[in-house]
C-alpha cells in the first residue's frame, strides 16, 4: 500500500510509470512552462498589460505603488540583476510562479490523497485557461499564488500535528502575500476559521502558533503600512475608485456575479471538469466492466488513510471539511461582495483560486476517490490532459494574430506596439531635436511603445508625477517628453501616428484619456 509522504523511487516502473514524482514532476511542469512561453511569446504582438505594468514599475523600488503593494516589482529587479530586463524576463517569472504553486498544489494531494490522485487533480488544473494560456502572465496574482500554496499546505501538516515550523512558514508566507496584494487577507480569514474549527486555542503550541505567525506576518507587512499612512491608502483609494467602489444597483449585481461565477466555474475550469471526469468515468466503467477492481492497481483503504500515515492520526472527515473551505469559501466571499456590496467582480480575481477547487469537487463527491486512485484513472487522465491541452493551443492560435483571420480577436495581444512605436519614434525626434527621454500616456499604452523604443524612455503614467516616482518634477520640466492619446479629432498640436492615435510634444489632461475613449479595435498605423 502506498503512503503518501513517503519517498517514491526516482524511476517508477510497471503500472504506476505514469503517476508524478518528485522526479517526473519537475520535468512535466518544465517541459509544460517551457511549451507554452514559446508559443504564447511567437503569437503575440505585445506582452500582457500587467507585465507592461511591471516593467515600468521597476524603474524605481518604492515600498508601494499606487495600484498595489511593491513584491512583484522587488522580484523582477531582483532577476534584472541575473537576467536582462525585457518582456521574456516577466513571461519566465509569470511561469514560475504558477507552477510554483501546482508543484505545491501536488504535494498537498500527495499528502491527502495519495500520488494517483494528486497527478489526477495536477494535470487538470494545468488545463485551466488561467495557467495555461496565461502562464505568462507576470502579475499581483500569479505571485500571491505560491504563498497561498504554503499556507495550505502547513495548516494541512498542523491538522496531523501542532508544530512551530509551520506556523514560522505560514507567518512568512502570509506577510510576503500581503505585500503582494491585499487579496491575501481573505486566506487569513480561513486560517482563522480553521483554527476556530479545530478549537486550536486549546493546544499551547497552536493557541501562541498563531500569535508568533501574526507577529511575523505584520512584521513583514509594516513597512508597507507605514508607506500606506504616509501615501494618503492611495491603492485603497484606487480600488475605491474602480471595483470596490461601483456600487451596482440589484439588477446589474445579479447579473455581473452570475456571470463571474459562471466564468470561473464553467468556463476557466471547465477543461479541468473534463479531465477529471474523463479518468473517473473511465475507471468506473473498466472497474465495473472487470468486476475485479484490485487488478487496477491499489487503491486506499479510505480517504484520508495516507495522511494519517504520514503525519499523524487525523480524523477521516477532516479532509473534507478542510479542502472545501480553501476551494469553496473564497468563491463565496467574492460573491458576497459582489451581491451585498455591489462590487464589480473582475474574472482574474479567481486566477489565485481556481485550482483549490478541484480537491472541493472530490469533498462533495468521497467515493470518487476509490476510482482515481487506480492506474486506469492515470492514463486516461493522461490521454484527456494530452488531447484538452491541444485543443486550447488550437483555440488560442486560432484567435491569435497568428491565426485565421475571421477568427482573430480582439484581445490585447493583438496591439501592434512595435509598428506604433516605429511610426512614432522619427516624427517625435525630430520636434523633440533629439531622443524621446519621457513618454507621457495611459500605462499599458505608453508602456508598450516605451519597450521598442531604442532609447527606452521613461513612461509618465496618466501623465502624473503622484503616479510614476520614478520621474522627478525638476527632471518632468528638462527633459524631452511626448504624450499619446488616442483621439477622434486632432487637438492643437498634435499629429496622427497611427490609426486614432495621435501625440503631441508635452504633457496634458489627454494623457489621462481613459479606456472607454480608444478606438474600438487596435488600428496598424497609418499608411
Amino acid at each position: 500500500m502506498m503512503v503518501s509522504g513517503a519517498k517514491e523511487s526516482l524511476a517508477p516502473s510497471g503500472e504506476d510509470a505514469l503517476v508524478l514524482n518528485d522526479f517526473n514532476l519537475p520535468l512535466l511542469l518544465g517541459a509544460f512552462g517551457a511549451c507554452w512561453l514559446l508559443f504564447l511569446a511567437w503569437c503575440a504582438l505585445t506582452p500582457p498589460i500587467d507585465n507592461i505594468e511591471q516593467l515600468v514599475w521597476v524603474s524605481s523600488l518604492e515600498w508601494g505603488y499606487f495600484k498595489h503593494p511593491p513584491l512583484p516589482t522587488w522580484i523582477l529587479a531582483a532577476a534584472s540583476v541575473v537576467l536582462p530586463q525585457g518582456p521574456a524576463l516577466t513571461f519566465t517569472l509569470g511561469a514560475v510562479f504558477v507552477l510554483g504553486a501546482h508543484a505545491i498544489f501536488w504535494v498537498w494531494l500527495r499528502e491527502m490523497h495519495g500520488p494517483r490522485t494528486a497527478t489526477i487533480l495536477l494535470l487538470a488544473s494545468l488545463c485551466i485557461t488561467f495557467y495555461n494560456q496565461r502562464v505568462h502572465y507576470y502579475n499581483h496574482n500569479v505571485v500571491m499564488m505560491p504563498p497561498i500554496a504554503v499556507c495550505i499546505l502547513m495548516m494541512w501538516r498542523l491538522t496531523q500535528r501542532a508544530r512551530w515550523s509551520a506556523w514560522i512558514a505560514i507567518g512568512v508566507a502570509m506577510g510576503l502575500g500581503m505585500l503582494v496584494k491585499y487579496q491575501m487577507a481573505l486566506i487569513g480569514i480561513c486560517i482563522g476559521l480553521w483554527w476556530l474549527r479545530m478549537r486550536w486555542w486549546r493546544d499551547p503550541v497552536n493557541r501562541w502558533g498563531l500569535v508568533l505567525a501574526t507577529g511575523i506576518a505584520s512584521a513583514i507587512f509594516l513597512p508597507h503600512l507605514i508607506w500606506l499612512i504616509y501615501h494618503d491608502w492611495a491603492p485603497l483609494r484606487y480600488a475605491e475608485t474602480s471595483s470596490l467602489g461601483m456600487s451596482l444597483s440589484m439588477a446589474a449585481r445579479l447579473s455581473d456575479s452570475m456571470s463571474w461565477t459562471t466564468d470561473w466555474v464553467l468556463n476557466r475550469q471547465m477543461p479541468a471538469w473534463m479531465v477529471m471526469g474523463s479518468a473517473l468515468g473511465w475507471a468506473v466503467w473498466r472497474t465495473r466492466k472487470s468486476r475485479n477492481p484490485a487488478q487496477e492497481g491499489p487503491a486506499h483503504s479510505a480517504p484520508g488513510s495516507t495522511s494519517a500515515a504520514s503525519w499523524g492520526a487525523s480524523p477521516p472527515t477532516y479532509w473534507r471539511e478542510f479542502s472545501l473551505l480553501w476551494g469553496v469559501f473564497p468563491l463565496l466571499f467574492m460573491l458576497s461582495l459582489g451581491l451585498g456590496l455591489g462590487v464589480e467582480m473582475q474574472n482574474h480575481w479567481g486566477t489565485a483560486f481556481g485550482l483549490w477547487m478541484l480537491p472541493a469537487a472530490l469533498a462533495l463527491a468521497p467515493s470518487s476517490l476509490k476510482y482515481l486512485n487506480t492506474c486506469t484513472a492515470v492514463r486516461a487522465a493522461w490521454v484527456a490532459f494530452a488531447l484538452i491541452q491541444a485543443l486550447i493551443v488550437l483555440q488560442f492560435w486560432a484567435t491569435s494574430p497568428q491565426g485565421i483571420e475571421r477568427l482573430k480577436t480582439q484581445h490585447w495581444q493583438h496591439f501592434p506596439s512595435q509598428a506604433m512605436a516605429e511610426s512614432l519614434a522619427p516624427q517625435a525626434r525630430k520636434a523633440l531635436g533629439g531622443p524621446i527621454d519621457i513618454i507621457a500616456g495611459r500605462s499599458a499604452i505608453a508602456g508598450s511603445l516605451a519597450l521598442h523604443l531604442p532609447e527606452h524612455p521613461k513612461v509618465l503614467i496618466n501623465g502624473d508625477l503622484a503616479t510614476s516616482p520614478w520621474i522627478s518634477a525638476e527632471e518632468l520640466r528638462t527633459a524631452r517628453v511626448v504624450e499619446v492619446f488616442p483621439a477622434r479629432e486632432l487637438p492643437e498640436g498634435a499629429q496622427w501616428f497611427s490609426g486614432g492615435w495621435a501625440w503631441r510634444v508635452g504633457v496634458s489632461p489627454l494623457a489621462r484619456l481613459q479606456g472607454k475613449d480608444l478606438p474600438a479595435l487596435p488600428q496598424a498605423p497609418a499608411k
